[in-house]
């Protein structure tokens, strides 16, 4: 059972909202720790570039996670010879850190850092152990009995993320952190932008949680919180104005940000093209679209597909139409409704489910491409599998990723099966093609 400073009632009992028994008996810990955390908070500080975030979880016998396309990864092990306990941290396999108990490490808190390169950039990667606020139960009126605050919640975050969204689409970003004292329910306060904002956590008549947003002298009308630690939710303003609020979990910057080379600037698009070659044929069945830009290349969705709605999806829309209705009836078929087409290429950009689409195929960062009728919506297609041409890629350093180019076989193009992609002419002279040249174009 452990010792018993840290069992209920103890001096130092386990906090349940960030720690958990750990089984000694088992290879959890290589039987170091009795108590270890749930969740480890992940930084990255580069000497160049942006600041990355990310979250290591417990599984099985470590904390794990995937920091600017590097495999962080933190254990407990006895050192063979010594038998000393020693927590571990690797990066990519390399060994970044270690340090024995008697070196004054914790299992109940391990939070350090260590120097670290990942790709060709030095920089300081830190785990800090991730701390939820305990919730107090309380007297159910009608019962009398002993209750969660609110839902089955045991916790709440110590702070909380806001977007605040006005009637003319200015958007302010900030965090706003627990005021209250810890018999009390959490009171997040503070200034975001120029709004002084407060937002209290209460309990409704059916015992939900709800929160009380308050800007400025207006008191909003009380929303449903539901997801405890994980908890989201908008509250409205009589104006019209929106507040986003989301129980922060390590950072209000998105956890793992990994730019998709082909859309993070505009200079990858210079000599940029789009081919396909029907499979199985050539010449007049080949087909040829160049430009020097197109609509999602800031990594927004295009607007009139409507179904692609994640804000940060890279979207770049093709029409052939009127290179399909110049091939031969003997290559094409002539009928118009099958020669209207238009092509999506998209680099999905979250990790969330995106309609339409196989989500267990296509996860964050992976390209699919989807045939549209040419002037309406309809869906005539998705196609998943694809290879790409990446170079000089470092994805924590959108500056030195390069697009060359992708493609997709076996897209169905009317009565024909094309390889149709993208290519950058002046991607692969500066950094090469990865052995592929692009198509020669149709006359």
């Amino acid at each position: 059972m452990g010792p018993n400073f840290w069992e209920p009632g103890g001096s130092d009992p386990i906090h349940k909202c960030d720690e958990r028994v750990s089984n000694t008996c088992t290879d959890e810990t290589d039987g170091c720790c009795g108590v270890i955390p749930c969740t480890y908070c992940i930084e990255w500080n580069p000497e160049t570039g942006e600041t990355v975030y990310s979250i290591a979880d417990f599984a099985t016998n470590s904390w794990a996670a995937t920091i600017a396309g590097a495999a962080w990864l933190g254990f407990w092990e006895r050192n063979y010879e010594t038998g000393e306990c020693e927590f571990v941290v690797t990066l990519d396999g390399v060994e970044i850190y270690r340090k024995s108990c008697y070196e004054g490490q914790s299992c109940r808190d391990s939070s350090d850092s260590a120097g670290a390169t990942i790709g060709e950039v030095s920089g300081v990667i830190s785990w800090t152990k991730y701390e939820n606020r305990p919730l107090q139960y309380v007297q159910d009126e009608e019962t009398n009995c002993t209750v969660h605050f609110c839902d089955d919640c045991e916790c709440a975050a110590e702070c909380v993320c806001v977007t605040i969204t006005e009637p003319n689409g200015t958007e302010t970003k900030g965090e706003i952190c627990d005021t209250a004292y810890d018999c009390e329910p959490p009171l997040w306060a503070g200034t975001v932008g120029a709004f002084e904002l407060s937002i209290a956590l209460g309990r409704d008549e059916y015992g939900r949680c709800i929160i009380t947003g308050t800007v400025g002298e207006e008191e909003a009308e009380p929303v449903l919180f539901p997801g405890c630690a994980d908890a989201s939710a908008t509250i409205t303003l009589y104006d019209g104005t929106t507040i986003e609020v989301t129980a922060k979990k390590c950072s209000c910057i998105s956890e793992e940000i990994i730019y998709p080379c082909e859309c993070a600037n505009d200079e990858d698009l210079n000599g940029f093209g789009s081919f396909g070659v029907r499979e199985g044929s050539a010449g007049p069945c080949d087909l040829e679209y160049t430009s020097s830009s197109g609509n999602g290349t800031t990594g927004k969705p295009t607007a009139n597909i409507a179904w692609i709605d994640a804000e940060d999806d890279c979207v770049i829309t093709l029409s052939y139409l009127h290179k399909l209705t110049a091939f031969p009836p003997d290559c094409m078929s002539t009928d118009p409704d099958v020669l209207s087409k238009r092509l999506v290429f998209v680099k999905k950009g979250g990790s969330g489910v995106t309609p339409n689409i196989d989500n267990g195929i296509v996860q964050e960062n992976d390209w699919y491409v989807v045939v549209y009728a040419a002037t309406t919506d309809t869906i005539l297609g998705v196609f998943y599998d694809y290879d790409i041409c990446c170079q000089n890629e470092t994805p924590e350093n959108a500056a030195t990723s390069h697009f060359v180019w992708v493609r997709f076989p076996g897209v169905i193009l009317g009565d024909a099966s094309y390889t149709v992609g993208m290519y950058s002419q002046n991607n692969a002279d500066t950094y090469g093609n990865c052995g592929y040249d692009r198509p020669t174009p149709v006359p």
